[in-house]
């Protein structure tokens, strides 16, 4: 039990260490910076430099005086290389004698600790019911884990390549850029996750978890439209836009001042409600309770080949947030466009809910579509 709750988080937290690493490693293309004395601590840790000194004994890339300098790493990446066939030649066979014949019978769904994890409330009864059972079951899926994992992976990625491109030029001209106000990483950063974070969440609620298990919604007197609406809207605003906006201000706090700040959140907030509302325009079910037809919308398709145009339309925001934040006029006209817009998006998906009708949808085509023979005609 234990192991199942903690292996996903393990994999994703792996995943990103090694990601990270590569991306924000320093770069050293000479010798003389491998042989450097003050490098030699960090090159220690830094496994990609070990394998090039392998590739350069082997292959010869580097010149013959360089020998001295490539033949530690070379050594090292040897070592490390055997150290990693035992563990994981070990971790195999003990996985074979203890645990793979009982993969195929563990549930897809961690159980549950005993009282759960505390909550607050979110609205009346049914609202918080609703929220509740969306943000329990997220934290409890791991299938549902790791398709949000693949998206904030891509954000990370392209959130460390600008960072460490800011601490190159740090280590070039020793212009600290990221403690500058307002400066393109970190405010590309924190919008581009508050992106990727939504739209993983988005996705992951339109995919069942146990559609044998939503009859219990199904004979409940559950009612739909915006109240509905609402609780879904909640619970996506707490398990994205929250973490997101939590994580941009701890971090920032110890680069900006707090004006600068507080500036930045209130405009992050406000981008985080238009895109949850956005996102949910025509969301007509409970998260994980209903069929889902993985060919019908290519989302995927449209996504990576989208990926390059959105990155470039956050650069063209990012841009257009830094000439706002220094005139205090054009700022608040921002805020109010925004804040109007969110509002606007909100008070439409609300009316479209109620006037679509209260019933909420758990199949993914019309129930008529499905049971339908087609006998009709004359006897």
């Amino acid at each position: 039990g234990w192991f199942l709750r903690v292996s996903s988080f393990l994999q994703i937290a792996a995943f990103a260490l090694f990601l990270g690493v590569v991306l924000l490693e320093p770069s050293f293309t000479t010798a003389k910076a491998l042989g450097a004395a003050e490098n030699q601590r960090m090159l220690a840790w830094l496994p990609s430099y070990w394998f090039m000194g392998l590739l350069s004994e082997l292959s010869g890339a580097f010149p013959g005086e360089a020998h001295a300098v490539m033949a530690p790493l070379a050594w090292r990446a040897l070592a490390g290389m055997a150290v990693a066939i035992f563990v994981a030649g070990g971790a195999f066979l003990l996985s074979y004698l203890r645990t793979l014949r009982k993969i195929a019978e563990e549930p897809d769904i961690v159980p549950g600790s005993r009282g759960g994890i505390w909550l607050p409330r979110f609205g009346n009864s049914q609202q918080t019911a609703m929220t509740q059972f969306v943000i329990r079951t997220l934290g409890r899926s791991r299938q549902h884990r790791m398709n949000l994992a693949f998206y904030l992976g891509i954000g990370f990625a392209f959130s460390a390549a600008i960072v460490e491109e800011a601490l190159e030029i740090k280590h070039r001209t020793g212009s600290d850029v990221l403690r500058q106000v307002a400066n393109v990483p970190m405010l590309f950063s924190s919008l581009l996750i508050l992106c990727a974070w939504v739209m993983g969440t988005r996705v992951a609620f339109s995919r069942p978890l146990d559609l044998r298990a939503n009859w219990l919604f199904r004979v409940t007197p559950v009612r739909g439209g915006a109240v509905c609406l609402s609780a879904t809207r909640r619970a996506l605003l707490a398990l994205s836009v929250f973490p997101v906006w939590a994580g941009t201000a701890a971090i920032l706090l110890s680069y900006w001042p707090w004006p600068g700040v507080a500036k930045h959140l209130l405009l992050l907030g406000l981008i985080g409600s238009l895109l949850v509302d956005l996102s949910l325009t025509g969301f007509r079910k409970i998260p994980f309770t209903c069929s889902y037809l993985p060919g019908k919308t290519r989302f995927h398709i449209t996504f990576w080949a989208s990926l390059m145009l959105w990155v470039v339309f956050l650069i063209k925001c990012v841009q257009f947030e830094q000439w706002i934040m220094a005139d205090r006029l054009l700022y608040g006209e921002a805020v109010l466009i925004l804040a109007g817009a969110a509002f606007a998006v909100r008070k439409y998906s609300n009316r479209s809910a109620d006037r679509d009708g209260r019933e909420i949808q758990y199949e993914e085509s019309p129930s008529d579509e499905l049971i339908g023979l087609g006998l009709g005609g004359p006897a």
